[in-house]
């Protein structure tokens, strides 16, 4: 193993600090996943929570809607009005049959209001009105709507009751429809009962507080060609797109919800990706702040049977929980990357003590070859490694020539340089397998894995050439270097002896030179 510690030090301490950070903002990016999945729930769950109260609401009322329209509105007297209406045909006698049902409609009528709804209509089989009271959601009061109506066309050609949402000419809301026909079952037309929305807002602000308002689209509106007829409606505050009535906006009931100046920052703090969605009539839900109160807006399409927009239903709800959750979601997500960030920093700092304790331990600081101890422990295990798998490990020790006589001559400064030069060059010029150990004060001994003793006699000369090539004090530096080839029944103390053993023969050969050991066996 080439004695480069300084290489390993940096990269344990770089890496493992760093796996800790990577760990840490997997972590925070799980973290952001669940919040933003968390905070996408709560808000489906409030919206599918509006949906069903309005669902909750007309349900509760279908019930009355049905006794009445079947107890007294759709008596035997008035099928008899409307057929007998029916064939007289336009005319003064038609009005006389219009107005007598009137009055008798008008009990029930007066009924019918007190549970809020606003219209009711009779319709001949063409759709066109017959009979019409309407009160409470405009100003105007009509006999008749020159608009058709599709839930009329629709329950005409069914015989079957309808409902849903629809814009008409004076009312846009959610209308019961029941077909007529006479007892010998001659379709007759239809009874038309219309629910203003705004009979449902207090209902739902009873239900989940906040202020409730059903907005019109005047896009809509002026497409169906009934805003004409529309006087009192007005933009909605923040909303320029849709409008309201003005004594609804201006009489607005719930003491739970924010004010109109508030609604209107908060309509107006909507950004391009809430407004695109009410553009593509998607019931989702908000959370604004208007300070110093956080509030939840949910807006729900009213559609029609064609899927036409009648409305939204818009919902402005004291609502922090999203606000504390994005709050709590800020300390944990800062207390962890700040955990994290520490925990790397302690790793950081702990690592590079450990293995700058480890490294003066192993390796020598002036050379950077291995000291003894753990040298031989490298040693065992690339013995162990040759015997198991047959292949040849030789051991090369070698110190300098006359080294002595510079630190004499030069000081002991000098022969550290020298040291050092050599331990640089020898540890660029050995391969990455190789374990180099400062063995003496100028001794050194290598162990070559994978190395036959023609191959480790090559790599001692190539040693040589490079300490000869160093510009060193006492240069040109010389080397003496004894070689031995490890056999399977030596051991490590044997092959220490002969390789020593070795490079004293060629000491006492001159100096400068390689010796192997098996060359002096008799």
């Amino acid at each position: 193993m080439r004695g480069s510690p300084g290489v390993v030090r940096k990269a344990l301490i770089s890496v493992i600090p760093g796996l800790v950070l990577v760990l840490g903002f997997l972590l925070l990016f799980g973290l952001s996943l669940d919040h933003r999945s968390r905070r996408e729930t709560y808000l489906e769950d409030r919206t599918r929570e509006t949906i069903n109260s309005l669902w909750a609401i007309i349900g509760a009322l279908r019930p009355f809607a049905e006794s009445v329209i079947e107890g007294n509105v759709s008596s035997l007297d008035t099928k008899a009005a409307v057929e007998a209406a029916m064939d007289a045909g336009a005319g003064p006698y038609r009005n006389t049959l219009g107005n007598t049902l009137r009055r008798t409609l008008k009990a029930p009528y007066d009924v019918i209001c007190s549970k809020g709804f606003h219209q009711l209509q009779i319709c001949f089989p063409d759709s066109t009105a017959f009979v019409s009271f309407l009160a409470g959601c405009s100003d105007e009061t009509t006999p008749a709507e020159a608009k058709t109506s599709f839930l009329v066309e629709l329950a005409n050609a069914s015989l079957h009751p309808v409902e849903g949402f629809e814009t008409g000419q004076t009312l846009s809301g959610y209308f019961f429809v029941y077909p007529l026909a006479s007892a010998e079952g001659r379709p007759l037309g239809a009874v038309k009962l219309g629910l203003c929305p705004n009979t449902i807002l207090p209902l739902l602000e009873d239900l989940m507080g906040g202020t409730f308002f059903v907005l019109l689209p005047q896009k809509e509106l002026e497409d169906e060609g009934v805003l004409p007829s529309r006087k009192n409606l007005i933009p909605f505050p923040g909303l320029a797109d849709f409008l309201v009535p003005d004594t609804l906006l201006s009489h607005h009931r719930s003491a739970k919800g924010p004010g109109l100046k508030t609604i209107e920052t908060l309509c107006g703090n909507l950004g391009p990706a809430e407004r695109a969605l009410l553009g593509d009539r998607i019931a989702f839900s908000t959370p604004q702040n208007a300070a110093p109160s956080p509030f939840r807006l949910t807006f729900i399409p009213l559609l029609s049977f064609k899927g036409e927009l009648v409305a939204y239903l818009a919902g402005f709800i004291p609502d922090g929980t999203l606000q504390a959750q994005e709050q709590l979601y800020s300390v944990l997500l800062a207390g962890t990357a700040l955990t994290f960030a520490l925990l790397a920093l302690l790793l950081w700092f702990s690592l590079r003590n450990h293995l700058t304790v480890a490294s003066l331990a192993t390796w020598d600081a002036l050379t950077g070859a291995m000291f003894r101890e753990p040298f031989l422990r490298e040693a065992e295990r690339e013995v162990a490694r040759s015997l198991r798998h047959g292949h040849p490990l030789s051991w090369i020790m070698f110190d300098i020539d006359h080294f002595k006589e510079v630190n004499d001559t030069l000081g002991h400064a000098a022969g550290d340089r020298l040291l050092k030069s050599l331990g640089e060059a020898l540890l660029q010029s050995i391969r990455p397998s190789d374990s180099l150990a400062r063995w003496g004060g100028d001794e050194f001994l290598l162990l070559a894995p994978e190395t036959s003793e023609l191959q480790a006699l090559r790599l001692a000369e190539r040693i040589m050439a490079v300490a000869a090539s160093l510009d060193v004090p006492g240069a040109p530096l010389r080397l003496s270097v004894g070689i031995h080839l490890h056999h399977q029944e030596d051991s490590i103390d044997d092959s220490l002896r002969k390789v020593d053993e070795a490079l004293y023969r060629a000491k006492r050969a001159g100096r400068n030179r390689v010796v192997r050991w098996s060359a002096g066996r008799t």
